[in-house]
């Protein structure tokens, strides 16, 4: 099942309450093997092949509501009414499939841990950083794997090293082997480069490949944004794609990987901090890479099973960014929401942008929602959550494996304001 955190990386929430542990499996000290030196870098990388699309969306209230109580299972608050056992800052991870809340405990311990509904956590990896004085960057969660990177300063902002000393590692939860993949081989970008933090960030997972962002020299000898990949039964890092354009007016973004297929955007980045951009669509199996041809304006790509969902900015203003999904089976652009949908009644300041993805449906975030909806893109139908006349403040909503949609909202306590985060399991 498909997860993606592509705007908002990891959460970061505080809430406090007694636990206790029952640790049911733990990581021994085994020595981390030296990774094949990874490569840096690129070969001749071909020109993508233009792959046309069409144009047939059903836009906001054309497309049919669903009824939420249809799909509903149950509502409750982590740390209040369920999930108990969760104390202190920590990496959220998401749900496995069975609904069991997954985080990496943050200061000083890094242990891996899996929260039940009811009952107590249980420490599936100890201290995943071992003793290594770095910080976790980015991480993402896909029985029976973890994925992050890591580096000194992942915490500061700015980072005076720009992600320096950085490392990708991988660990299989079931054995407790964790590999390293790649790491810092020195390689340093152009202070002027619109990109140039160098710690990989966003990373995907999907059965036996990893894919990820970095940089390599290209056939000039210019050190340039790069694409990669990582086979895990073969250990194999290939690099699939360079920036070939202006590496001063343009990026490469985040990918994204479903079975054989990876996407990824490169966009041109406006004075006004608009983007003009495009995605691709690489073939793992025949290394055949795409460019999607469309008259809109997408960007930042996620993949599931036989669908693109991504956000397409029409850049009349700064904020009508707006979610896009493309059917995959006949290259079909047929869903599309955006701000002018008539459950946010503050319109005018609310781009959207794909805060998560599972098989079967979709969620959004904006820098102010008072509504919460989300899609059923095969079903192609719209949900109502969460009505603006109900007084909330919708903050980061995201679909999770095991069909758990969560938000979050800050609500004055005795200790001040404090993110409380609710969960929604559907079936």
């Amino acid at each position: 099942m498909k997860k993606l955190y592509k705007l908002f990386g990891l959460i970061m929430i505080t809430i406090s309450l007694a636990s206790c542990n029952d640790i049911f499996q733990s990581s021994s000290e085994a020595p981390q093997e030296e990774p094949v030196k990874p490569p840096i870098t690129v070969e001749n990388i071909p020109e993508p092949t233009p792959l046309e699309t069409k144009l047939d969306y059903l836009v906001n209230e054309q497309i049919q509501q669903g009824n939420i109580e249809d799909i509903l299972e149950e509502i409750g608050v982590v740390g209040e009414t369920d999930y108990l056992d969760y104390t202190g800052t920590a990496y959220f991870l998401g749900f496995d499939k069975n609904r069991n809340l997954i985080m990496i405990e943050d200061g000083t311990t890094y242990d891996l841990v899996s929260i039940p509904k009811k009952g107590n956590k249980k420490i599936l990896v100890e201290n995943i950083m071992d003793d290594r004085n770095r910080q976790i960057k980015f991480a993402i969660y896909q029985e029976p794997y973890l994925v992050w990177s890591e580096c000194p300063n992942a915490r500061t902002l700015p980072d005076p090293t720009m992600g320096s000393d950085w490392a990708v590692y991988l660990l299989n939860v079931k054995t407790g082997k964790k590999t390293l993949i790649d790491y810092d081989q020195g390689l340093r970008v152009n202070a002027k480069y619109l990109h140039r933090y160098l710690c990989p960030m966003l990373l995907d997972i999907d059965g036996d490949y990893i894919v990820y962002p970095g940089f390599a020299k290209n056939t000039q000898n210019t050190i340039v944004p790069v694409i990669k990949t990582y086979q895990i039964s073969s250990k194999e890092i290939k690099i699939i794609e360079e920036l070939k354009s202006d590496l001063f007016h343009n990026a490469l973004g985040a990918p994204s990987i479903y079975g054989n297929l990876i996407t990824w955007p490169e966009a041109y980045i406006n004075e006004d901090a608009t983007y003009d951009g495009f995605c691709v669509l690489y073939d793992l199996n025949t290394g055949e890479k795409k460019k999607i041809l469309t008259p809109e304006n997408v960007i930042n790509p996620t993949l599931t099973d036989g669908y693109l969902i991504a956000t397409n900015q029409p850049n009349v203003t700064f904020y009508d960014a707006e979610i896009v999904v493309l059917d995959l089976t006949d290259m079909t652009w047929k869903l599309k929401i955006n701000s002018n949908f008539s459950i946010y009644s503050n319109s005018k300041y609310n781009p959207l942008y794909v805060s998560g993805c599972n098989m079967d449906y979709c969620t959004w975030d904006a820098p102010m929602i008072d509504s919460l909806a989300f899609l059923d893109y095969r079903q192609q139908l719209v949900y109502h959550l969460i009505k603006m006349e109900e007084g909330h403040q919708v903050n980061h909503p995201i679909i999770h494996n095991g069909n758990v949609l969560t938000w979050f909202e800050h609500v004055e306590t005795e200790n001040g304001l404090t993110p409380r985060l609710y969960y929604y399991y559907l079936k």
